[in-house]
């Protein structure tokens, strides 16, 4: 992992949301550049096909979780283009994202009657944004929360992947469930084929850490793993992706849940609210 290792500083932002963009029929987030980068990659790689696969899983997953009847959704690195508010609209939503250019062009779309808020903040950042009251101000007192994250986490380093999801395992509600789709490998993360696309995806300015999927669920504990990790398109039931590079390399889909007898209420762990803020 060393050689991945801070692959994201503070203030920097790769291109993956503009390549994202540009393989998309609805993405406005790009250049006529990354178009042709986009176009030029999926000549050679899969990355165009996983970006689409990984759209149509968000959108199941959203259409999912509205018909499990949840009221308050997380969208971990939303990206410029959020549409959970149009596939499941009942709910309220709290978008966020790293990039501050991001979260000003989505907000620019979003109407009082999406019942969304759009803030800047990373996986870093959850922890801190909770304490400060931002879980409150999107979802009131309810802590029964669905959470997505979906192409982000390969880009997070474990240590901040752990503390984000710890902290938000204790601070939700039991009956919460989480909804993840990640870059994976299932051969060694040293193997020749997993370091190739760790190398490739530095050359084109969206370095990722290249996981084994045997770690993820030791890496998002204590959330339960009730599904466990299988290739995007297995789960949205299409045909297979053929570019694996050898190591089974993929974006792999997962749910996890707080159970509704892990934690008694009284037992709940409840943030500490930071001096003068409500």
């Amino acid at each position: 992992m060393k050689e991945s290792e801070n692959i994201l500083t503070q203030n920097y932002y790769p291109k993956t949301a503009t390549l994202y963009s540009a393989v998309l029929e609805d993405g406005d987030y790009h250049s006529k550049k990354d178009s042709f980068t986009s176009f030029f990659l999926g000549l050679f790689t899969p990355f165009p096909e996983k970006m689409r696969i990984n759209r149509a899983f968000g959108k199941a997953m959203y259409q999912r979780y509205a018909q499990e009847k949840f009221a308050n959704i997380l969208d971990i690195g939303a990206g410029p283009m959020p549409k959970g508010h149009e596939w499941g609209p009942d709910a309220n939503y709290l978008y966020i994202d790293h990039n501050p250019a991001i979260v000003e062009h989505a907000r620019k779309k979003l109407r009082p009657r999406n019942k969304a808020i759009y803030e800047v903040g990373g996986v870093g950042d959850l922890r801190r944004l909770f304490e400060e009251g931002l879980g409150e101000r999107a979802f009131g007192a309810d802590r029964k929360i669905a959470i997505g994250s979906n192409a982000v986490l390969m880009f997070v380093s474990d240590e901040q992947i752990r503390e984000a999801f710890t902290y938000l395992y204790h601070w939700a509600a039991p009956g919460s469930a989480v909804m993840i789709t990640m870059t994976g490998v299932t051969s060694a993360e040293t193997a020749f084929g997993a370091r190739m696309i760790r190398g490739f995806f530095r050359w084109i300015d969206a370095p990722m850490y290249i996981r084994n999927i045997d770690t993820f669920a030791s890496l998002l504990a204590p959330w339960t793993m009730v599904e466990k990790p299988i290739p995007t398109w297995q789960w949205l039931g299409w045909p297979p992706s053929k570019k694996t590079a050898g190591v089974g390399f993929d974006i792999y889909a997962m749910r996890l849940e707080k159970k509704e007898t892990e934690i008694p209420r009284e037992r709940w762990k409840q943030p500490e609210r930071i001096a003068g803020k409500s």
